[in-house]
């Protein structure tokens, strides 16, 4: 059963030079992230809750058949959340909880030296600082079935890290391509969670706080109307869309200092979804077959 491996995690040296720089470069800053910063997809956070902060902070009644789930994968469309709910996590953690944050293209740079060594590094120093919280991001890249033999050695890496996982040592694997991931790999990762796009009322919440700091005339009526009329965008979408409305009085070389709904609704115009139809029915199909 996941969880019951009792291998001993390979043992780490703290005053070796190179296993030192390596540990500096995966430690994740802090940052000051709220579950509430991170608009709607309320069961995402409530699993994780579940998950990983309720075996953090009550370990003892995580045992036998209600062992945690070690490997965690949130899965989701390019910019609906899933690295600023990681950073929420991590708030939520609380500073007692060591977290690694990797991308996966970092790994596998030109000028990254040798991924094997560097997950193995990572996945000890996990161990041995533990409760612990790694964040692979775009985990598909070294989690693929690629002939390449830099990404077949870090897979292979992966699953070793994850044959010795113990204790409080959680991974949380965030990707935007569940289906390319080796099956092996994906295979432990025995909870996954889907982030959607945003529904009418993150958006309206996503939209608010974006125009917190600046001057407008929006009421909370006119910000729910638009944001009906902005289904399909994720929250990096309307992000963009902010900016170029707060473009607007530049653009018209005027000595305006704050917009109008006017503003909003010709920028609405020219900015389209990023995630198309096709996109998000791969998710939906990716969900039904659970691999």
């Amino acid at each position: 059963m996941e969880g019951e491996h009792k291998t001993a995690p390979i043992e780490i040296s703290a005053d070796h030079d190179d296993d030192a720089s390596i540990l500096a470069e995966f430690e994740m800053p802090e940052h000051r992230v709220e579950w509430t910063d991170v608009k709607g997809a309320q069961d995402v956070k409530d699993a994780l809750k579940e998950c990983i902060l309720l075996p953090l902070k009550f370990p003892a009644l995580f045992k036998g058949m209600r062992v945690p789930h070690r490997g965690i994968l949130l899965l989701g469309a390019p910019g609906t959340g899933k690295t600023l709910l990681a950073r929420a996590l991590q708030t939520e953690a609380g500073r007692d909880v060591t977290c690694f944050y990797v991308h996966a293209w970092d790994l596998l740079g030109k000028y990254s030296g040798d991924p094997e060594e560097k997950l193995r590094a990572l996945f000890s120093a996990a161990q041995s600082r533990e409760p612990a919280i790694i964040f692979l991001d775009d985990i598909e890249v070294i989690g693929s079935d690629s002939e390449n033999d830099q990404n077949r050695s870090a897979c292979n890496e992966m699953l070793i890290g994850f044959s010795q996982l113990q204790n409080n040592v959680f991974v949380v694997g965030l990707t935007h391509a569940p289906w390319a991931i080796n099956l092996a790999l994906l295979k432990r990762f025995s909870k996954r969670l889907y982030m959607p796009l945003p529904d009418t009322d993150a958006r309206t919440d996503i939209l608010g706080a974006q125009l917190r700091s600046m001057d407008h005339t929006l009421t909370q009526e006119h910000l729910r109307s638009l944001s009906s009329r902005c289904a399909g965008f994720s929250g990096s979408d309307l992000v963009v869309l902010v900016r170029d409305v707060a473009m607007e009085p530049v653009r018209r070389l005027q000595a305006a200092t704050h917009f109008k709904k006017e503003d909003v609704l010709k920028c609405l115009e020219k900015t389209k979804p990023t995630i198309s139809q096709d996109e998000l029915r791969k998710f939906d199909e990716f969900d039904e077959n659970k691999y």
